[in-house]
């Protein structure tokens, strides 16, 4: 059986286009047929609903290598690499050498580099009362160190995106395999946005969804000027002790913080 992989869609969503492990090209009808397939019989011709049923849309440079009918120029291969295709990739689909194609690579994979090394330097500002920040690379490199997990086992890697931005994304290693964590670069506002909870758990935002609601009241609270002082209405706590009784909630379950989830517990817990 032959394994594909879905690389893009044509621009009115009626067709899809597929790959093969050799770079082989394939068109797919996205028909009534396919959608019956999916499980989407009800979803009648709307593409929306077979976008929702794959995990992401493919990046731009994967569409173009895709539907490529000849043998790139050498600056469609930099715009290919540029945008995260791989050497091999380009090869597969194109025909051409490994070794012709690093010629021309060679200046973008630096440029890469050079872009994720921008945004390690890049200061991120952490959601803490303190208002601390710090440099990506820094706050990374200390999340993960608690963890057992050293610099070199980071893989940074950047390309770049239809807008001019750049996606960071890092690769590192977990119990259970290794995990992605994603950011957005903006190089000419020197920013970094947080794009996935991985990402966001390793420059510190790991707090619980009501800490995030209780915050953001806090802050609204924070900016209004009561008009007169709340008063204060004793409870007795024979009453809190008979309501507990009644609805027979004793303790509340306490909810696992990213990091347990990730790495399997924290190492204080485990001695």
């Amino acid at each position: 059986m032959t394994s594909l992989r879905i690389v893009g869609r044509s621009q009115d969503g009626s067709t899809l286009f597929l790959v093969d492990r050799d770079g082989e090209k394939y068109e797919l009808a996205n028909d009534s047929t396919l959608r019956s397939a999916l499980g989407l019989e009800n979803a009648g011709s709307s593409v929306s609903s077979l976008q929702q049923s794959t995990q992401e849309e493919p990046r731009t440079a994967h569409l173009k290598l895709a539907t490529l009918n000849e043998a790139p120029t050498p600056r469609e291969i930099q715009s290919l690499v540029r945008g995260g295709v791989s050497i091999a990739e380009i090869a597969a689909q194109s025909g051409l050498s490994e070794e012709k194609i690093q010629r021309y690579a060679d200046p973008i994979l630096r440029e890469r580099f050079h872009i994720a090394q921008q945004a390690l330097a890049t200061v991120v500002k952490r959601p803490s009362t303190t208002g601390d920040s710090s440099e990506l690379g820094t706050l990374v490199a200390s999340r993960l160190s608690a963890r057992g997990v050293s610099r070199e086992d980071l893989d940074w890697d950047s390309w770049r995106r239809e807008d001019n931005k750049w996606t960071i994304v890092l690769t590192y290693p977990v119990t259970h395999g290794t995990q992605n964590a994603t950011w957005v670069l903006d190089p000419i506002r020197r920013t970094l946005t947080a794009e996935d909870d991985n990402a966001r758990w390793l420059t510190g935002d790991d707090r619980t969804p009501a800490d995030k609601v209780s915050s953001g009241i806090a802050q609204v609270a924070a900016k209004l000027t009561p008009k007169e002082a709340p008063r204060l209405i004793p409870v007795r706590s024979d009453d809190r002790d008979e309501s507990s009784q009644k609805d027979g909630v004793k303790s509340r379950a306490s909810v696992p913080a990213w990091d347990d989830i990730m790495f399997g517990g924290r190492k204080d817990q485990d001695e």
